[in-house]
């Protein structure tokens, strides 16, 4: 899939819903439709990087023609075996053991391996301030242990920001799953 997105760095979560505000007004402000839910992609993992330098992306799906302007990026995430859970209600602490604890080490157990960042989903309006009302679908991009890498076209790894010749799109580098993973 294709996406736009602002590029964050140690952001304090409460301040999420600002980023995806303004994520979906330059959008908006340049006329490109989503083509679904917000997400957020997170590129480091937390147990190694510092909170105030964690690095993500906040953004919307868009359609593959479409071609967003500054500070809007635009990506593409390939396809690749996910495991997913979908959490109903607030970020509270059950969230975080659930999602960023027992379920990566789950996988592990499982014979499975982190294989790209993990992804949330926002299924719910973002003026949606009920907690009880919100639905969250996280995705961990998997590979089975010992599994090769996917390459690109030259047979390199994709890597964040490289520069690509005219016409390449970017690619978007595998971070580690959290600690837990």
């Amino acid at each position: 899939w294709v996406y736009a997105y602002l590029e964050c760095e140690g952001i304090p979560y409460a301040e999420m819903g600002d980023a995806i505000v303004r994520a979906r007004s330059l959008l908006e402000q340049q006329e490109i439709e989503p083509a679904g839910a917000c997400r957020t992609v997170y590129l480091d993992d937390p147990g190694e990087v510092d909170a105030a330098r964690l690095r993500f992306h906040v953004g919307f799906p868009i359609s593959s023609d479409a071609l967003p302007q500054k500070p809007l990026p635009r990506a593409q995430m390939g396809a690749v075996l996910t495991a997913r859970i979908l959490h109903r209600g607030d970020y509270d602490e059950a969230f975080q053991l659930r999602c960023y604890e027992r379920i990566p080490a789950a996988l592990r157990k499982a014979g499975y391996e982190s294989a790209g960042p993990i992804i949330e989903i926002y299924r719910y309006p973002a003026d949606q301030t009920d907690p009880a009302k919100w639905v969250t679908e996280v995705r961990y991009p998997v590979k089975k242990k010992g599994a090769v890498e996917p390459r690109q076209p030259n047979g390199e790894k994709p890597v964040a920001g490289e520069k690509k010749a005219a016409g390449e799109k970017k690619a978007v580098k595998p971070a580690a799953a959290p600690a837990a993973a």
